[in-house]
């Protein structure tokens, strides 16, 4: 289900997905395309054909939980066949403020949307489909609808630190510890930085820059609300990982007592290579504080990278000890993605206004350049704090001192796969001893407890479990859970999960095989939680993969 954050004073945008109705046009017949530039920026689009007409496409948005909706038409950017632009095409529209007679988005709220659309024929379908009345599915919850929420989301009465998440990739990863455990396994990239941060005890809002399944960006610039900002890019190199605006902002945020976390394979990399850094090389050299070096081995050379904490930081002045509150790390970066990595080393003669140290060094035996940094701690201009993680955190596959030590070139006896509390240990260190920002106990995402949860069981996506399929369950209390796949007999397959879960959205992916791990037949299934006092069930169907 498309969830994104957006400001306060921004129209909904940014969402692109296709629908097409069962009796769409095959291929396109007319003349080739001289511009397929999509229009306007903060527009949501919609790509709509029927060989029937298209009557109408419109886009319903709702402030009260779907208590009321407003509507508005969605205008044809450009035709499927400009030969016949009766059948569609894409489609554009918005959802702003003054829609629900309002001047900005109530901030921590939540904005339901779908889209409608009607043939000439006077067939109608919903984008999504549980969005429709009729759908055997729809129970109008918000699971039923796509959904953006205000930022931020913390409640008036919230004292503990403010954490901004930047989810600057907006894909899924493979979780490299739970694949060298499990087997492959993804899962969002935001999902994983959101469970460290909760997992080390920070509360955090999360700010999508490129939608939900949009190609286009739209990066914050506006942080002063926020103790801190988690901002991570993911594994690829990409233009404008940090457009020019998002550098400034990041920059002046710094100057003025911020505190900020860029974590990503190839952040240097764009910066230093492919010549990102719109300051002049001041966010490479001074925000990140480090030097480009050159690309790392590639990773069947060097399939991890053995990472060592300094002894000791000065901030502001004053001695830190970073041992043993973080100690050292392993990045794995061989199969099932081969992760591009790069080399860097702190800056010593950073521009003016800033003061960098290592915080992680790379202990590899043989490696081009051993002893290089893995991680930097930046000063800026005597207020402001950034640590530069130069690896993105689903490669860090566990924190175990004598494995650690990088006086072995393969993993040692007691390498313990599917662990990873070093990401855990390294945000909380960064966080609560380097930052001054101390936890504020359960963590999770802000706004979270009962104003924010229900008690639900979604349905898994993709409903065709073909080698795999993902449940979420949804809790407003602790308490203890059993999430079971049954047979059509009502004999039990296997169990998803089980124990004591805290309040929230949980998942788990099932990979359609029973407790002694052989392939179940296809066919119709069930899958039940029982949470406290809560039960539900729903049906999922298994088929053969091809």
């Amino acid at each position: 289900m498309l969830h994104d954050t957006f400001h306060d004073n921004l129209c909904a945008y940014n969402s692109f997905f296709h629908a097409n109705d069962p009796d769409t046009v095959a291929r396109y017949s007319g003349p080739p395309y001289d511009d397929m530039t999509l229009p306007m920026l903060d527009q949501l689009y919609l790509y709509v054909t029927d060989r029937d007409g298209v009557s109408s496409v419109r886009l319903y948005g709702s402030i009260d939980e779907g208590a009321s909706w407003v509507d508005v038409e969605m205008g044809l950017s450009f035709p499927y066949d400009p030969n016949h632009p009766e059948m569609g095409g894409e489609y554009y529209g918005t959802l702003c403020p003054d829609d629900f007679g309002l001047e900005t988005w109530p901030r921590g709220s939540a904005v339901w949307y779908y889209v409608k659309a009607t043939d000439n024929l006077g067939n109608v379908a919903y984008f999504p489909r549980q969005a429709d009345p009729a759908s055997p599915h729809h129970t109008g919850k918000s699971s039923d609808y796509f959904e953006f929420s205000i930022l931020p989301l913390y409640p008036p009465s919230y004292e503990g630190p403010r954490i901004l998440l930047v989810d600057g990739y907006g894909r899924k990863n493979y979780d490299y510890a739970e694949c060298l455990a499990h087997g492959y396994r993804q899962r969002d990239l935001a999902e994983i930085y959101g469970q460290v941060l909760s997992n080390a005890g920070y509360c955090h809002g999360r700010f999508d820059i490129g939608g939900a399944g949009s190609s286009i960006q739209i990066q914050p610039v506006t942080f002063d609300y926020y103790d801190a900002v988690v901002w991570f890019t993911g594994p690829y190199i990409s233009n404008y990982l940090f457009e020019g605006d998002a550098q400034q902002a990041l920059r002046d945020y710094l100057a003025t007592g911020g505190k900020v976390i860029l974590c990503g394979d190839r952040i240097s990399y764009c910066m230093a290579v492919v010549a990102e850094d719109s300051l002049g090389g001041e966010f490479l050299h001074g925000v990140m504080g480090c030097n480009y070096l050159e690309e790392a081995e590639g990773p069947f050379a060097k399939p991890y990278f053995y990472l060592e904490a300094v002894e000791s930081l000065s901030v502001f002045g004053s001695p830190l000890a970073v041992r043993p509150a973080l100690d050292s790390m392993v990045i794995y970066r061989e199969c099932p993605y081969l992760k591009d990595m790069n080399y860097v080393a702190t800056n010593t003669l950073p521009p003016e206004g800033y003061f960098a140290q290592p915080l992680l060094k790379v202990l590899n035996p043989g490696a081009a350049f051993e002893g290089c940094d893995m991680a930097i701690y930046t000063e800026s201009h005597g207020v402001g704090q950034c640590v530069f993680v130069n690896f993105d955190l689903c490669a860090s596959v566990v924190h175990n001192k004598s494995y650690c030590s990088g006086n072995t070139a393969s993993p040692a006896p007691d390498f313990e796969p599917g662990t990873y509390s070093g990401r855990v240990d390294l945000m909380r260190f960064i966080l609560e001893d380097l930052f001054g920002l101390p936890s504020s106990g359960g963590g999770g995402s802000a706004g979270t407890g009962q104003d924010r949860y229900g008690w639900e069981l979604a349905q898994n996506t993709p409903n065709l479990c073909v080698s795999e399929t993902r449940i979420s369950y949804e809790i407003p209390e602790a308490c203890d859970v059993r999430l079971a796949v049954y047979n059509i007999l009502g004999r039990r397959v296997c169990i998803l999960d089980e124990g004591k879960r805290e309040p929230g959205t949980h998942y788990v992916t099932w990979n359609g095989r029973n407790e002694s791990g052989s392939r179940v037949a296809p066919g119709v299934y069930f899958y039940r939680l029982t949470a406290g006092n809560y039960q539900a069930t729903r049906k999922m169907l298994v088929v053969l993969p091809e």
